[in-house]
């Protein structure tokens, strides 16, 4: 059954945006801030991006980091306090990951809180269908891909017993792909891939990238 690896992609790739994280470290200072900018540290550091994603997580990556360098480095606040209140200005818009997410000077801690976490708790809303949802901050990942295996079963029954003559898999990734809101633009660099496992990974990295862009926009 095909359609397993593709589904399982796609809930997976969810948590991938977690790879942009800038460094780590316990102190920041505007020079070990510089250094480490680049360095993409935290439990996601061996994954890989679709082939067609690739340049584009490349250039989120650095958009991110200027940013973030942009607002902290000529202010006299610590630099940890900087990137704190820049990510959660523009990734906790829905004002929960402020109050989940503790104050510290480790930024991968930072950042895999507010930002993975609040990319989870959207996730989750949209395709849990769930105003406010309870997801686990210490493991926001879990509560997504917890969701996502809900909704693809649910989903491939519907496809299974419609009367559509399409493929259990096309199917279910249109439904994915619906509830995601990805525009025909986002989704066309994925078409390319005939691997249905890749084509997953690709659809949730498309999502993923919007909602760092439109993070990074209100930062």
């Amino acid at each position: 059954m095909r359609w397993m690896m593709a589904l399982a992609a796609c809930a997976l790739a969810g948590g991938v945006m977690a790879c942009q994280s800038p460094g780590t470290g316990t102190s920041y200072s505007a020079a070990t801030a510089v250094e480490q900018a680049g360095k993409k540290k935290s439990k996601y550091e061996d994954y890989k991006p679709t082939a067609p994603m690739k340049a584009r997580f490349t250039d989120m990556t650095l958009a991110l980091t200027r940013k973030l360098l942009e607002r902290c480095l000529d202010l006299d606040a610590p630099m940890a306090a900087c990137f704190r209140d820049r990510l959660l200005n523009g990734f906790d818009t829905a004002g929960i990951a402020e109050k989940r997410c503790p104050p510290g000077d480790d930024l991968e801690e930072q950042y895999n809180c507010i930002v993975v976490g609040s990319y989870s708790y959207r996730f989750v809303q949209v395709i849990g269908k769930q105003a406010e949802p309870d997801i686990d901050w210490s493991d926001p990942e879990r509560s997504m891909q917890a969701v996502s295996i809900d909704y693809a079963l649910t989903k491939l029954k519907n496809c299974l017993g419609g009367s559509s003559a399409s493929d259990p898999t096309d199917c279910v990734m249109a439904g994915f792909i619906k509830e995601l809101d990805l525009t025909e633009e986002e989704v066309e660099p994925c078409r390319s891939l005939t691997n249905d496992s890749e084509f997953g990974q690709c659809i949730g990295e498309a999502y993923g990238l919007r909602f760092m862009a439109d993070g990074i926009a209100r930062m």
